[in-house]
């Protein structure tokens, strides 16, 4: 699968990749997503947000723009509209997630989410919930291909992370490499990971992430000095917990 329009470098794409509602929706538009479907991803953003509107990646990008990111790069790769829906809402099972502003177990949350993008929909969203921990090189090619577009969900989520040379923004300045949940620890991980993420989107002809999946690796691989501004978090937090770290 191939995207269409002007070559990006920075993101190793053909399009820029949707960090914001607005731009998921001209990307949906542009990949040929009628109203319908565009109209049902505004709906889920509305939910998402209203979920995570006072959350924040470690890096101190919002919540909600990666869950953006996410579903766009799913468009970009062609995904039908229940999969792009889904990648807008896959951290909805998430205990951290205060869903629509409560803590709702599991199942209320998958009948609400049933009850209002579809089965097809939920299913999806609940097979990441499942799948977003396992390790990829404990699963043969055959079985991540019998996943199906879960795997792509987990494929983006782990792109979406290294975006922008996120992956540096975490933990302190002045962190030894080896701290846990530190830039050292999330870049050396991620770089780890990238050979099984390409695997997975070779299997489903997904060149478009595999495109990006390489860009983004090459940059990681090729800094070999940190960031000179960490936010002071080693995993997603809320603001709440926002300090001023000097």
């Amino acid at each position: 699968m191939s995207i269409s329009g002007t070559r990006n470098p920075e993101a190793g794409t053909r399009s820029p990749i949707p960090q914001t509602n607005l731009q998921l929706y001209r990307a949906m538009h542009a990949h040929g997503h009628d109203e319908s479907a565009i109209q049902r991803a505004n709906e889920a953003w509305l939910l998402a947000a209203e979920s995570t509107g006072s959350m924040f990646r470690g890096s101190g990008k919002p919540f909600a723009c990666h869950l953006a990111g996410v579903s766009g790069l799913l468009c970009l790769a062609d995904q039908p509209p229940p999969v792009v829906v889904a990648g807008i809402l896959h951290a909805m099972y998430q205990d951290r997630v205060p869903f629509m502003g409560a803590s709702l177990p599991l199942e209320a949350r998958r009948q609400h989410l049933a009850e209002r993008f579809g089965t097809e929909c939920e299913k999806l969203v609940h097979g990441y919930h499942q799948f977003e921990v396992e390790r990829l090189d404990s699963w043969s090619d055959q079985a991540l291909v019998d996943k199906g577009p879960v795997v792509l969900m987990r494929v983006a989520d782990e792109l979406e992370d290294m975006l922008d040379d996120a992956v540096e923004l975490h933990g302190r300045l002045g962190d030894a490499d080896d701290v846990r949940g530190g830039a050292m620890a999330r870049r050396d991980k991620a770089l780890a990971l990238g050979p099984e993420l390409k695997r997975a989107a070779r299997l489903f002809d997904c060149g478009s992430l595999e495109q990006a999946l390489d860009a983004q690796l090459a940059r990681l691989s090729a800094r070999t000095t940190p960031s000179a501004v960490r936010t002071g978090h080693y995993s997603s937090f809320s603001a709440a917990t926002i300090a001023t770290h000097e």
